[in-house]
């Protein structure tokens, strides 16, 4: 077991790669891991004999699930653990989780030596019950872990940067309204692809109220932002928008407004660590800067029980008008609000009550000992390979205006390993756990590991 192979998929790199490069140095000594976009561990597992894959190993069913990408790694002798990078954080109420939940995995593809590995009770309790699933195992997510004390100095140096440029005492706001606000435009939202069910009017009219409920989230965020930053014109308002909208919606909102500067760059948690308040309507960020120890403003101006996410909005104060919020950064606190969460938020993210990592090891292990020893590593000449396919769609892409738009919108959720990154992150990784990895980058997009 120690000499197991282990691929991860990196969907969007600020969210994941740090938990994922974490979890290597974690790891049992003498493991191999490949971490990289998904083309780019579908290229290696294709070279592969065996190991256990970690991840979303299919996309979610907008309207049918495509299992190339699964059936692959089935074939080369690898066993799965599945983890959804979005498990706890859905809108809506209890019966609309379920319906998500079914959405996003269907068991009954799964092979019998795949774990499925969820946020919470509720969720494994759900594939159990309502699939008969026994191989589920409550593990919570590993990147929350990240935030609390025994991990922090990994983000320490990148915070005090942060707080070096837009002062100790600013503001974050973290969006989270792609939706109203799609990096690829309305006709991602309108889109078979982007879960929009155009078969019958219930579907038609679903879609059409949760984009006014978005819309109406984010001109009420941005009325409440101006009216903080008018009122504290010497506290610089730092807009954070969520990986999937276009920054430059907020960059065009407050263009005279010298107070408020829209940044989207690196991981959110340094930033969480360095900023003295967060505010946010709905996003996962409530969860993790209240885990950081941050004070947490959750702004609800709009109430439909439809469309609210649940979670995020147990953490931190509320506020309900612009009025509220300025009123809650006069009298800020220094301690993170967590006596909002219920029984029902510990049941959908198991980090609120135990750590992460060693259950997600325990599962890696497990599936790991029954599956192929996968000890062969990918050749030099595929690796060569990869990296000559990565120039020649670079080359082509600027030719075709679609293709264009689309590596764009990819490149801003993963833009790419660079050596200078990646030896900042392990430096960072060797002084939080004295371990000190062997690491290479072969392409843009692949990354190996050595425990």
């Amino acid at each position: 077991m120690q000499d197991l192979t282990l691929l991860i998929a990196t969907e969007t790199a600020n969210r994941e790669l740090d938990f994922q490069l974490m979890l290597t140095a974690l790891s049992r000594p003498g493991r191999r891991f490949y971490v990289g976009r998904r083309d780019a561990i579908l290229h290696v597992a294709q070279q592969l004999d065996g190991g256990v894959f970690l991840g979303k190993a299919f996309d979610p069913a907008f309207p049918g699930s495509d299992l190339t990408f699964y059936r692959t790694l089935q074939s080369r002798g690898f066993g799965c653990v599945h983890l959804d990078e979005e498990g706890g954080v859905y809108i809506g109420e209890e019966a609309d989780w379920r319906k998500i939940l079914n959405r996003r995995l269907d068991p009954k593809v799964l092979d019998p030596r795949d774990l499925l590995c969820t946020w919470g009770d509720f969720q494994a309790q759900h594939y159990q019950k309502e699939w008969g699933h026994d191989r589920v195992r409550v593990t919570g997510h590993p990147r929350f872990d990240l935030y609390q004390p025994e991990y922090r100095e990994y983000f320490r140096e990148e915070a005090e940067r942060i707080q070096a440029k837009h002062g100790q005492d600013f503001v974050l706001v973290n969006t989270n309204m792609s939706v109203a606000n799609h990096l690829a435009g309305l006709g991602m939202v309108f889109s078979g692809k982007g879960g929009y069910d155009t078969g019958g009017n219930e579907g038609l009219l679903k879609r059409m109220d949760v984009w006014s409920y978005s819309s109406l989230s984010l001109t009420s965020m941005a009325r409440a932002v101006l009216r903080a930053a008018l009122e504290f014109p010497r506290r610089k308002f730092i807009v954070r928008p969520h990986p999937s909208e276009r920054a430059e919606t907020y960059r065009e909102i407050f263009r005279g407004v010298p107070s408020v500067e829209v940044v989207h760059s690196g991981p959110v948690a340094p930033w969480l660590l360095a900023a003295s308040v967060v505010l946010q309507d709905g996003c996962t960020t409530a969860v993790e800067a209240s885990l950081m120890g941050r004070d947490v403003l959750t702004y609800r101006p709009v109430c439909d029980p439809r469309f609210e996410r649940v979670l995020p909005g147990m953490f931190g104060r509320e506020c309900r008008n612009p009025e509220e919020v300025v009123e809650a950064l006069k009298n800020q606190t220094s301690n993170a609000s967590t006596e909002r969460v219920t029984d029902l938020g510990r049941s959908l993210l198991n980090n609120l009550t135990e750590p992460a990592f060693p259950k997600l090891l325990e599962a890696i292990d497990e599936v790991g000992s029954q599956s192929a020893s996968g000890t062969r590593a990918a050749t030099e000449w595929s690796l060569r390979k990869l990296r000559w396919t990565e120039r020649a769609k670079d080359t082509v892409r600027p030719f075709s205006s679609r293709r264009a738009f689309m590596n764009r919108y990819s490149r801003n959720k993963f833009p790419g390993f660079t050596s200078e990154d990646i030896a900042s992150r392990m430096r960072r990784i060797e002084r939080v756990t004295g371990r000190r990895l062997k690491w290479e980058i072969h392409a843009t997009t692949l990354l190996s590991v050595r425990s």
